[in-house]
């Protein structure tokens, strides 16, 4: 990839922790081939939803940008908070940018995200994410793209961290990164894009007797 970035693509996977290396993920493995990684990387502290996408998102850590789950369903981000996300920086800077936040988590999109910078919005389940996203991406030269997949975070909780379940919807989520990396590709996209993978945080996988 070039020094520089014409667009940024940031793929947000809920629960996903460091479980990556312990599943397949033939996509993620092709994009990041010559790009760093890191698996060893603590987002915030606590390692909670809000608290971990604030701080990735407006730059500071959650003592200054007050996010909770609570707080982010019930009110929207102030919009004129010390505390910028990096879709109000790039506003500020690039009037005409082409946003987009593609979310399952809704509580990104409505209390993270601030109101009223011309950011496009779609709620959907993950599954459903991955047309509309393709759709935008085949009509818009956007600026940043951000997406916030919530299924591998559910099956965490549903079934266990490191279960059978949960990684292979790492694997699942891994299906739906190729398929928009891929159309990225097609624009002619990919050489200038810096495409980003990050997980929020992750979780302590059942013990011996299945807690």
């Amino acid at each position: 990839m070039k020094a520089w970035a014409k667009r940024v693509v940031l793929f947000g996977v809920d629960g996903a922790g460091t479980f990556f290396e312990q599943t397949p993920t033939p996509n993620m493995d092709r994009i990041f081939k010559n790009g760093a990684v890191s698996r060893r990387t603590l987002t915030e502290m606590p390692t909670i939803s809000a608290e971990c996408w604030g701080s990735m998102l407006h730059g500071v850590d959650c003592r200054r940008h007050g996010l909770t789950n609570w707080a982010t369903g019930k009110r929207p981000y102030p919009v004129d908070s010390p505390y910028p996300s990096v879709f109000r920086v790039i506003r500020e800077q690039r009037p005409n940018a082409e946003l987009a936040s593609f979310c399952d988590w809704n509580n990104v999109n409505f209390g993270i995200i601030e109101d009223g910078l011309g950011v496009y919005k779609y709620h959907a389940k993950d599954y459903d994410l991955v047309e509309p996203a393709i759709e935008y991406i085949n009509t818009h030269d956007f600026t940043m793209l951000y997406f916030h997949f919530d299924s591998v975070d559910h099956e965490g909780h549903a079934h266990g961290y490191g279960t059978p379940e949960h990684l292979a919807m790492i694997s699942k989520n891994d299906e739906y990164i190729g398929k928009i990396v891929s159309a990225i590709e097609k624009r002619g996209w990919l050489e200038d894009t810096l495409i980003l993978v990050e997980a929020d945080h992750g979780g302590t996988p059942p013990d011996a007797n299945g807690r």
